[in-house]
């Protein structure tokens, strides 16, 4: 029984530790809250947040590929390129992040804070990869 309950102790705590870890990398303001439905309901704003700011981020991106102007390069490949990279990017980082959050079981607090919090996390990588990259 003793042993039962350490390993529950040392589960809760490297649970709460990786979830406050991923909360500090991604400046999630969701840690705040002092009841679990309140985080993981902020975490699935968050990251439905952050998909729309990705999403806004690429139609940007985008225009700088498929601008008006002269450029040096076929806008056409390079923009279908681009679209394919995007949809293959998106698929990716659904799967990555369900692999990621499945150490919980599925539809738990731990699986979908994990997995909001992996979604987060992409979603930032890639907003600033649009931002930096642009043509």
């Amino acid at each position: 029984m003793k042993k039962y309950h350490l390993m529950v102790t040392f589960l809760f705590a490297m649970f709460v530790s990786g979830t406050w870890a991923s909360a500090k990398d991604n400046n999630l303001p969701c840690m705040g809250f002092s009841h679990t439905v309140e985080v993981s309901a902020c975490m699935f704003d968050l990251a439905e947040s952050k998909k729309e700011a990705y999403t806004k981020e690429y139609k940007v991106y985008l225009g700088t590929i498929t601008t008006k102007e002269e450029r040096p390069y076929d806008k056409v490949v390079i923009a279908n390129l681009v679209r394919e990279a995007r949809k293959n990017w998106d698929i990716y980082n659904e799967k990555e992040c369900r692999a990621e959050a499945s150490i919980y079981e599925e539809d738990s607090y731990g699986f979908n804070d994990k997995y909001n919090s992996c979604l987060i996390k992409h979603y930032d990588e890639r907003i600033k990869y649009y931002r930096e990259n642009k043509f």
